[in-house]
């Protein structure tokens, strides 16, 4: 399963045969149902839902880790897929661009072509100016003048009220009479005239796309429309199958007529990553929290890395995940269950106090000593102390002091296992184990 940045899972392993008295298989094909959901009628039926949830929590992860789903599941802003309710908006929003994207690009380069030319005559234009602004025109200006516009510019000082210095054309009172001469002369590119300010103002959307259609732009204006929309209809059609799996995870593979109303309408809008939350939640919290609470406490506490488990990271991934449903029933409120599963995992504390800094002041947050760093490293000792990796733990403890760094632990508790090859080799025989220990004691020398 592929988890966040810092996690260790059971990715780097191979298939491995069957063998006796293991956990069964988890079959995940599309037809499994491997939680019928709930039926919340009495209290006692209440706590077996939940314990039933809990126990099969372990199934429903392979699944979804088989599935490749872990991203969709964790995405509750829906950029892998979109909301369905968002597809309308989308196709709206592209037609809205296309035709904001056409006006201004057009407009743009007319404004351009029309600058160019005002400053490649800037010699005689800046007379007109001099003259909107009402300005004094500086003699060296006037001496540059043609004869016609030298007469016009003797005739404006004698009345002008402003001083000014030379303009250039890249001046502010130079642009400001550009963009009036501009709006003047060009009525379909101008911006629009506010008859209660007296301010020229942003065309609206319907304005500019009257304007390209008057202009003759029609046929390039849909060909834009139609691409922009042709690509939104193509990326939901490209999501059909991971849908169709989605889908199934929560209809099949667990039975969702039995949950609270508002879980149904959130899969049909394709907010996946909400309605699993919703569904974690509901069975943690919401049907009986301090039954579950409890529950999950005795598991965090008596999960040892049994014959159950075919490697040291399968058993590593049921820890997590039940000290992370144990802190989501706690925080549920502050976090969604992916940050809560990377908290869980190797996060360190100073980690931890870095990247949710404002939510822990603002909230007061303290880690429940259960699943606190150091008594999940201690949890984890206790847990493989009779097995093959005692020997690991035994190294890693000379060499490694600090209560709050895991990730070196379970990198060397994952290396150092071999269980897989035990599968392989036929089972737990005593000669296989005597024989495996002899190859892990000579990796020391």
């Amino acid at each position: 399963m592929n988890q966040q940045s810092g996690s260790l899972d059971d990715s780097s392993y191979k298939p491995i045969p069957k063998r006796a008295n293991t956990q069964s298989e988890v079959d995940t094909s599309y037809n499994v149902q491997i939680y019928p959901g709930i039926n919340p009628i009495t209290n006692t039926q209440n706590q077996i839902s939940s314990e039933a949830f809990v126990n099969a929590y372990p199934k429903l992860i392979h699944w979804i880790a088989s599935n490749n789903l872990e991203a969709y599941l964790n995405d509750h802003s829906n950029t892998l897929i979109k909301r369905k309710d968002q597809l309308t908006t989308l196709i709206e929003e592209s037609k809205s661009n296309a035709i904001h994207n056409l006006y201004d690009s057009r407009r743009s380069q007319a404004s351009m072509k029309f600058y160019e030319d005002f400053a490649s005559n800037w010699k005689n234009q800046s007379y007109d100016v001099y003259f909107h602004h009402n300005l004094h025109i500086p003699k060296i200006v006037v001496d540059g003048y043609n004869a016609t516009t030298k007469s016009k510019a003797k005739e404006l000082n004698k009345t002008a009220t402003k001083n000014s210095k030379a303009l250039e054309v890249f001046d502010e009172q130079s642009l400001t009479h550009i963009n009036h001469r501009f709006n003047l002369m060009y009525d379909h590119w101008s911006l629009p005239l506010n008859p209660h300010t007296g301010k020229r103002e942003e065309p609206t959307l319907e304005c500019k796309e009257a304007r390209l259609i008057t202009y003759g732009l029609k046929l390039t204006l849909d060909e834009l429309v139609n691409k922009a929309v042709n690509q939104i209809r193509s990326d939901a059609t490209a999501n059909t199958d991971i849908i169709k799996v989605l889908k199934t995870f929560f209809t099949n593979t667990i039975l969702q007529s039995s949950y609270p109303p508002e879980i149904g309408p959130l899969i049909d809008n394709y907010q996946f990553a909400l309605a699993w939350e919703s569904i974690i939640k509901y069975n943690l919290v919401t049907i009986d929290k301090q039954y579950v609470s409890i529950s999950l406490m005795k598991k965090i506490l008596n999960t040892t890395y049994t014959n159950e488990y075919k490697s040291f990271p399968q058993f590593y991934t049921t820890f997590v995940n039940n000290c992370a449903m144990y802190l989501f029933s706690e925080w549920y409120q502050h976090f969604t269950y992916a940050q809560i599963k990377h908290i869980c995992d190797t996060m360190t504390k100073d980690e931890f106090t870095n990247t949710y800094s404002e939510k822990i002041n603002e909230h007061s947050l303290t880690i429940p000593p259960i699943v606190q760093l150091p008594c999940r490293k201690k949890l984890i000792f206790k847990a493989v102390q009779d097995t093959h990796l005692r020997n690991t733990v035994d190294i890693y403890q000379a060499s490694n002091s600090d209560p709050n760094e895991l990730k070196t632990l379970i990198i060397a508790l994952r290396d150092g296992d071999f269980r897989p090859f035990l599968y392989f080799c036929g089972g737990h025989s005593p000669f296989n184990i005597l024989m495996l220990e002899l190859i892990q004691l000579s990796k020391q020398f």
